[in-house]
């Protein structure tokens, strides 16, 4: 207002008012002294902008700011204006006006900072380190989070990240050996085969079983596929020992037969190999005193709960496959077997090495004895011997001489791998009755494992020697029960495995003739049983070897002038179960014999 006389202003107040207008800094010099101007005047900024004073009351004050204050609004900056800092995992930038906010979030671990006020996000979380992509070099990552320069490791020598992934080290490259059962390899970094028979040491290589009665001169992995049978359907599949390696497919439920394997010795068909070995020709033993072998080789054999393997010929029937074997269903080496082809049943005789079908002494090493007679006075035949003596033939009246058994033969080991021996006939007036074939002889190396479950049954029992017909006729003897090898890294039975002898034949008197013995009939039956003589005085034949391979029992004696002694049982066969050193087979199931003829050893490893 014009005329209008101006208040009265405090030189003070005026000054604060007008560098609150200009936006300058105050020199508080004269407030802050030993008194104020006001009892109460606003907080300033001084001149350095570091210190911020007032009056309360009439008493001065200042207070001192880390990184200054803010004229006109007279509060301390928390931060130096342009500078970053980390918490936690976010960056926070100061302003301008002292106060600080969120910039970015870094992926957890990688925000790092510095006294300089300096902060970012790294590209890895600083102390850790990593290998390049060649594994060749490490990179290390700083404290402000950025990677260095890849620092090479020395010459055989690669990197390899460790625990978790935070720190890379420098190690030594694959070294080439055994590492216990495993063969470890080094081409294109480190490999590891574990070894069935161990990892030998010399050569770096898996051991390498070396089948018995072959050794070296066939190769487990000579075949190129594996068989399968009685997976799906019933089905049996027949080897033939004597016709160049033949396998024959027969369908039970259709009577058809069809060839899986033509006759090729020596050669690969089908993708089983087939080699014929020992003497010539099909004859047991060979002239040497070593049988012949008739060899297949397959990669791998699985036998299910339908289907059976028939082995027959009279050449030792050897299976090696290179990796596993597998029987649920059944194999049969044994003396005789029934086919059942349109209703007509055909027996085959003359298993894989068994002693033959004869009509007087026994075949094989230890072949019973023919019975004779003493007029009209009949013996029965003798058991035939293998691993056990068969039993004594019966007597006839007060003459006749019975048939006695053959010798024991063989070895534990199986090498060579003899089949059983053959029982003798016995003595004839109409017609005697024959002795019963031996079992035959099989081995089956395997180099990976060998299951039998079970369900299954591998049967190379002895024949029972077949009942006198007619007339005043003494019993065959029974069959000595053959051979079974089994060999493999691993062997595992649940089933039953067995090897005993045939029962002797029955002597007659009268017709009808006498009673044949029988084979073994597992589960039912364990041992071969004795045949019944006919008439009154008919002998009976005896039992073949028990469970505990005791000597096939004497056919029964008949005091009277018009009767036949029984034959004499079989003896009992041999098994033989080898497995890896320091270890030993794992059997729940049953073996027979199952006592001094059934024995175990380790398989040879090359």
């Amino acid at each position: 207002m014009r005329g209008s006389p101006l208040p009265t202003i405090l030189p003070g107040v005026l000054c604060a008012f007008v560098l609150s207008l200009c936006g300058c800094s105050l020199d508080t010099s004269a407030i802050v002294g030993d008194s104020c101007p006001e009892p109460d005047t606003t907080a300033l900024c001084n001149g350095a902008g570091t210190v911020l004073e007032s009056c309360t009351d009439g008493t001065p004050s200042s207070e001192t700011c880390a990184f200054g204050c803010t004229p006109g609004e007279e509060i301390c900056w928390v931060c130096d204006p342009g500078t970053r800092r980390c918490e936690g995992d976010v960056i926070l930038t100061c302003e301008s006006t002292g106060t600080e906010v969120p910039a970015a979030t870094c992926v957890a671990g990688t925000c790092s900072d510095d006294a300089m006020g300096n902060a970012g996000c790294g590209a890895c979380l600083p102390g850790t380190s990593r290998c390049d992509e060649a594994s060749e070099a490490i990179i290390t990552c700083d404290a402000s989070g950025m990677e260095s320069a890849p620092a090479p490791c020395p010459v055989g020598v690669h990197c390899e990240p460790g625990a978790g992934g935070t720190m890379a080290s420098c190690v030594v490259d694959c070294v080439a050996g055994c590492d216990g059962d495993d063969r470890v390899t080094c081409a294109g970094g480190e490999v590891r085969e574990t070894c069935p028979l161990g990892c030998d040491t010399t050569s770096i290589e898996c051991s390498v079983l070396v089948p018995s009665n072959i050794g070296r001169s066939v190769a487990l992995d000579s075949g190129t596929a594996g068989l399968v049978v009685g997976m799906a359907a019933p089905e049996v599949l027949i080897f033939d020992t004597d016709d160049g390696g033949r396998i024959d497919r027969y369908d039970p439920m259709t009577g058809a037969r069809t060839v899986v394997r033509m006759s090729a010795s020596g050669s690969v068909d089908a993708g089983i190999y087939h080699e014929q070995r020992g003497g010539e020709g099909p004859e047991t033993p060979s002239g040497a005193g070593i049988p012949d072998l008739a060899v297949w080789v397959m990669d791998s054999l699985s036998i299910g709960a339908m289907g059976t393997i028939h082995f027959v010929g009279t050449r030792a029937a050897v299976v090696l496959v290179e990796g596993d074997v597998l029987v649920e269903g059944r194999i049969n080496a044994r003396a005789e077997w029934l086919l059942d082809t349109d209703g007509a049943d055909v027996f085959v005789h003359a298993p894989a090495g068994g002693g033959g079908f004869v009509d007087s002494n026994g075949e094989g090493f230890g072949g019973g004895g023919e019975g004779n007679a003493d007029g009209s006075r009949r013996g029965g035949g003798g058991g035939g011997s293998y691993g056990s003596p068969g039993g004594t033939g019966g007597t006839a009246g007060f003459g006749g001489t019975p048939g006695d058994p053959g010798p024991v033969y063989g070895a534990a080991t199986l090498v060579p791998l003899y089949g059983g021996s053959g029982g003798g006939a016995g003595a004839d007036d109409d017609t005697a009755g024959s002795g019963g074939d031996g079992g035959g002889a099989l081995q089956i190396t395997a180099g990976g494992t060998l299951t039998v479950t079970a369900s299954a049954i591998i049967d190379a029992s002895g024949e029972g020697g077949y009942g006198a017909n007619g007339n005043r006729g003494g019993g065959g003897g029974g069959g000595a029960g053959g051979s079974v090898l089994l060999e493999a890294a691993a062997i595992s039975i649940a089933g039953t495995v067995g090897a005993p002898g045939g029962g002797g034949g029955g002597g007659t008197h009268a017709n009808p003739g006498g009673a044949p013995g029988s084979r073994w009939n597992p589960p039912t039956e364990l041992r071969g049983l004795r045949g019944n003589g006919s008439g009154m005085h008919g002998g009976r034949g005896g039992h073949g070897s028990d469970v505990e391979g005791r000597r096939g029992e004497n056919g029964e004696d008949k005091h009277d002038p018009n009767g036949g002694g029984g034959g004499g049982g079989g003896g009992a066969g041999r098994l033989r179960l080898n497995v890896r050193p320091g270890t030993v087979p794992n059997v729940t199931g049953t073996l027979v014999p199952s006592r001094s003829l059934s024995s175990e050893g380790v398989v040879g490893v090359l």
